[in-house]
């Protein structure tokens, strides 16, 4: 990794991404009650996908040639790594209010907001121009493995085997030619 020559897109990404891992290890919330205090980091609950989300976002930032901003699928991805930072740091800000006495927000789950949208906005503002969600959508699906269809698969074999029996059974095929199909088939 050369920091110096490395694309803006990858270098703010990885930046924003890494101060949202530091954020994880800073106090989320502050519970107050009768003059005491004490602080909550954010790994926990939703903290911990927070904690997923930055990661991932360092090393889509450090993969393949990092002198490149980052081609359409891995563009993808880092928006949605920034995304679903940002999401559930926001659910866990959510869940503040519902817990009961004097909880307010630390400064690490600011950071951490800050942080997710440093990596969205990094993303989207030094990516390739002719990169559009539209784009980034059919490249991910186009990288995407194409699973086998085991039971159209089996349905197939099915039917060339019961066209295999019937040709044996009208005498459009011998006995042996029959088994010798049927093992290639199966």
């Amino acid at each position: 990794m050369n920091f110096q020559t490395m694309s803006k897109q990858r270098k703010y990404i990885l930046i924003a991404a890494a101060v949202g891992i530091v954020s994880v290890f800073l106090p989320w919330m502050t519970i107050g009650m009768m003059g005491m205090s004490d602080s909550t980091n954010g790994f926990r609950s939703y903290g911990i996908v927070v904690f997923i989300a930055f990661a991932g976002a360092v090393v889509i930032s450090l993969m393949n040639d990092q002198t490149k901003t980052l081609d359409q699928t891995m563009w993808m991805i880092a928006l949605t790594a920034g995304a679903a930072a940002l999401i559930f740091t926001i659910l866990f800000f959510t869940n503040l209010n519902g817990t009961f006495g004097m909880v307010s927000a630390g400064f690490g789950l600011w950071i951490s907001l800050v942080a997710s949208a440093g990596v969205l906005a990094s993303a989207w503002l030094f990516k390739n121009p002719g990169d559009t969600l539209q784009s980034g959508l059919d490249s991910l699906k186009k990288s995407m493995p194409k699973g086998t269809n085991q039971p159209t698969t089996n349905t197939n074999r099915a039917a060339e085997l019961e066209k295999l029996i019937d040709m044996r059974n009208q005498g459009k095929i011998s006995e042996d030619e029959y088994q010798q199909l049927k093992s290639k088939l199966l």
